[in-house]
């Protein structure tokens, strides 16, 4: 099948959940034959490290190729409200020209233009929803409001609306009489980790507490950095993870950490990423808004406790299991890592069950099985 991807900032991913999935789904979907396009908006490519440009195909104006792959490179307008729907618009418009037999638009903002491909071709229109992003703290009221108005497309136009979650597929049969199907991510788990060095980095094996994941408000980093501030032990807080989307919220937490056990790295390449998880005494996700955490998910599989907020979403990715406090709650958090540091035998036995569950639970090459299929009867 010829497929396209709309809605992601573009692959090879380097940050965000969204360019997860579609360079996880998109390039096994390739290997298996399958002629993928990937629309990329034109600040992405300059993004990319140089280590990751030196691995992509040719590179002219407006196409380059990752893993047989073929990434159209369309510009946008770069401001924080037009980015994205501007992209949007204009691979919608090219898609119409390219005759895809599906394409996919991932997110809510995205899928409000699901209605060019649907009124204008033959195309079959897939929609994915990764998270409710009008929830995000990121956006003002005036663009939450639109976000919430663009449901009502992404609802009405797909011919088959995937969902990453139950508790999405709950929100939208309750609040928009749309029936979904849940289309869970899956992991992968880089075998070198557990022997990746972490030397240079300031931290020892099993000494440190980690939060790895995008610096933003609504992943509650602030929370953490809180809480770990009232807990007495020998153990370092690594804070890693990309923080450009968000640069005044990064430069504040750490303008106020005066903590000296907490190190910050920034960005960390896919085999430092592993060795952090691999390595780590214990992972926490102090979000308060998720759709379905990735990370969450990565660390469990390479055997690292977790600790996460309470909310659905967290709580949902592993049906209950790990150990979690209540979202927004810093002495409850406080209490949580006390109980973690001091308990390490059973918080080993706690991370043994929940990530035999992960890795038999989540699977990339089920996600593009049920994709497919969604895709074949659409």
């Amino acid at each position: 099948m010829k497929i396209a991807f709309i809605g992601q900032k573009g692959i090879p991913a380097t940050y965000g959940g969204i360019e997860k999935f579609t360079d996880e789904v998109s390039t096994r979907l390739a290997a298996m034959g399958h002629r993928i396009t990937v629309y990329a908006r034109s600040r992405y490519l300059d993004s990319l490290e140089k280590e990751q440009r030196s691995k992509l195909g040719v590179i002219t104006n407006r196409n380059f190729v990752w893993k047989k792959v073929l990434v159209r490179i369309v510009p946008s307008f770069p401001t924080k409200h037009l980015d994205a729907i501007s992209h949007t618009v204009l691979c919608s418009l090219d898609a119409l020209v390219r005759r895809y037999d599906a394409v996919v638009y991932q997110a809510i903002g995205p899928s409000s233009c699901s209605f060019i491909p649907r009124l204008l071709s033959r195309s079959k229109v897939i929609v994915i929803i990764h998270s409710l992003d009008w929830r995000r703290q990121k956006w003002g009221r005036l663009a939450q409001i639109l976000l919430r108005a663009a449901e009502y497309p992404s609802t009405h136009f797909p011919h088959h609306l995937f969902v990453i979650s139950g508790i999405l597929q709950d929100y939208y049969r309750e609040r928009r009489g749309r029936d979904s199907e849940v289309l869970p991510p899956g992991i992968e788990i880089s075998e070198n980790g557990p022997r990746k060095s972490l030397e240079g980095l300031g931290i020892e094996r099993g000494k440190y507490v980690l939060f790895l994941n995008r610096i933003m408000p609504e992943k509650g980093c602030h929370y953490l950095l809180d809480a770990f501030s009232r807990v007495e032990t020998n153990c370092r807080l690594v804070v890693a993870g990309d923080n450009s989307q968000e640069p005044d919220y990064f430069k504040k937490l750490m303008r106020d950490c005066r903590d000296k056990r907490i190190i910050f790295l920034g960005y960390v390449p896919k085999d430092v990423l592993s060795a952090l998880y691999s390595n780590a005494f214990l992972y926490v996700l102090p979000s308060d808004v998720e759709g379905l955490p990735q990370t969450l998910l990565e660390a469990a599989a390479y055997g690292c406790p977790t600790l996460a907020s309470d909310i659905p979403e967290n709580m949902q990715t592993l049906c209950g299991q790990g150990l979690y406090f209540k979202h927004g709650d810093v002495e409850s958090l406080t209490e949580s890592l006390k109980w973690a540091l001091s308990n390490p035998g059973g918080l080993r036995s706690m991370a043994d069950r929940v990530g035999t569950f992960v890795r038999h639970t989540y699977s990339w090459d089920r996600t593009c099985a049920v994709l497919l299929e969604g895709i074949s009867h659409a």
